[in-house]
């Protein structure tokens, strides 16, 4: 069981490793382009956010996002642990989540919900962790308006890209040295839900 233990956790520190590199090596050299940051950091002032983005999208986001004392879920099986450690050398914490149930605990959704009020801005892949790709699973509205926090959807493009298609989110690698296009969308606040976030993210990652 030790060794097993020990192999486990080797192979999530070299798969998180290889990620963190392939991340911070890529996309210091892109060419970002931002639009709305603006007005999102006037809104950061006031108030903790819930950032929602598509699983895909998470290459460039967590880079663009990194070191900003924000919260992320992650699975807690394997995967999610790779995810989570790469997430925390870029300075996140992780909330984990049950895969197999694809959901949040009664204990995990009272702690989102103190981060958001209390602590810190989270960011939800809305269609992870486990997929089906571009649909919004339910319970960020909830968090939301529980939190009394604003959601803010956030997508990006880029024309040179790399798709992984044997992945289920078809999963966004910008080639290097390109440009890539982030778009950060409109504050929707509590009292305004909910709205049709498929076709916000969707508008913004065009």
């Amino acid at each position: 069981m030790f060794i097993i233990n020990l192999l486990n956790q080797s192979y999530v520190y070299l798969s998180a490793g290889l990620l963190y590199l392939s991340i911070i090596l890529i996309c210091k050299t892109l060419r970002f382009k931002i639009s709305g940051d603006k007005e999102f950091y006037q809104l950061k002032e006031k108030s903790n956010l819930l950032i929602a983005v598509w699983h895909q999208s998470t290459f460039v986001l967590f880079y663009i996002y990194r070191h900003k004392n924000a919260y992320l879920l992650v699975s807690a099986m394997t995967r999610g642990r790779i995810l989570g450690k790469c997430a925390e050398w870029l300075g996140y914490k992780t909330l984990p989540i049950s895969e197999e149930k694809d959901t949040i605990s009664a204990t995990s959704t009272l702690r989102t919900i103190k981060i958001l009020k209390n602590e810190a801005d989270m960011i939800i892949a809305l269609d992870g962790p486990i997929g089906p790709a571009f649909i919004v699973k339910p319970g960020i509205f909830y968090l939301s308006r529980k939190a009394m926090v604003p959601m803010v959807p956030i997508n990006f493009s880029a024309p040179l890209r790399l798709s992984l298609f044997w992945r289920w989110d078809k999963y966004i690698v910008p080639l290097p040295f390109s440009e890539v296009r982030v778009n950060v969308g409109k504050a929707i606040m509590p009292e305004n839900q909910p709205v049709d976030l498929k076709i916000l993210l969707n508008d913004l990652g065009r």
